[in-house]
């Protein structure tokens, strides 16, 4: 994903305006439009509050964009987000069993 993309999601989402986000991180709105235009790069923490403002997952996102702001380091990113990507495939599997518990619970005691 692109910054500026991340950037845009965030804005639509949020409802807010350049000028408020800048100032929410306290940075100039002139920051914000370099990075839309590749001319400097977010630190992750910046990153990470533009995903959560466009409702992403933060971690996901995070390394999404950074594994295209420096191709010596998009493969360490991409295995990175591949192993969480799994890790979350695998809470999924192990919780399904106990979900569907829950929901029998649940159920039972509504009927009683």
């Amino acid at each position: 994903m692109q910054i500026a993309t991340l950037i845009d999601m965030a804005k639509k989402r949020s409802g807010m305006t350049l000028g408020e986000m800048a100032a929410e991180i306290g940075i100039s709105q002139n920051r914000i439009t370099e990075w839309k235009k590749g001319q400097h790069q977010p630190p992750a923490g910046v990153l990470a509050f533009f995903a959560e403002k466009a409702g992403l997952n933060v971690a996901e996102t995070v390394m999404e964009v950074e594994k295209t702001l420096d191709p010596r380091f998009s493969q360490i990113w991409e295995r990175a987000l591949g192993n969480l990507r799994a890790a979350g495939i695998a809470a999924t599997v192990t919780m399904a069993p106990l979900t569907s518990s829950a929901i029998e619970a649940v159920s039972r005691v509504v009927k009683s």
